[in-house]
């Protein structure tokens, strides 16, 4: 009965552990793949109008949402972005910009979720980004190049 009760939890509770969490405009949202070591997640990125509408200086906003899982156990990751022109799929793209850690569980899973508030981005612009997780260990995750649109 406990074994019963278990497994009907986890059919319930794993579905969402694994579901994107955001709402992101099409072409906002990415898989991570292992460029070097092991790991796989995603990363969404929803502009909000949040803070950038009515902004002097324009501003962008976006909720950020970095998984990962199946890597190495209680491993540090630094997130970094690199972005270039809209429409460049992602060629030319700026220096790394670090946005945050995760440091991964003792089953290789972890999460990290912000808002990034960034000035002088004028609403309807678009740009090229591409996000990284670096594990301590040598892992690379990579996203695929994404289109952002400023709300």
């Amino acid at each position: 009965m406990r074994k019963l009760l278990i497994v009907s939890v986890l059919g319930l509770v794993l579905p969402l552990a694994f579901s994107n969490p955001a709402t992101a405009a099409e072409g906002t949202q990415s898989a991570l793949t292992a460029v070097s070591g092991q790991g796989t997640g995603y990363v969404v990125i929803a502009a909000t109008a949040a803070g950038g509408v009515n902004e002097s200086p324009p501003a962008l906003t976006a909720q950020v949402e970095v998984a990962i899982h199946g890597a190495a156990p209680t491993t540090t990751f630094t997130v970094q972005r690199m972005v270039a022109a809209a429409g460049s799929g992602c060629t030319n793209l700026s220096e790394p910009l670090v946005l945050g850690t995760i440091t991964t569980s003792a089953g290789g899973a972890g999460a990290l979720h912000f808002v990034r508030h960034a000035p002088g981005y004028v609403r309807g612009s678009q740009f090229d980004i591409v996000l990284q997780a670096i594990g301590a260990d040598g892992t690379v995750l990579q996203s695929a190049c994404m289109t952002v649109t400023v709300k």
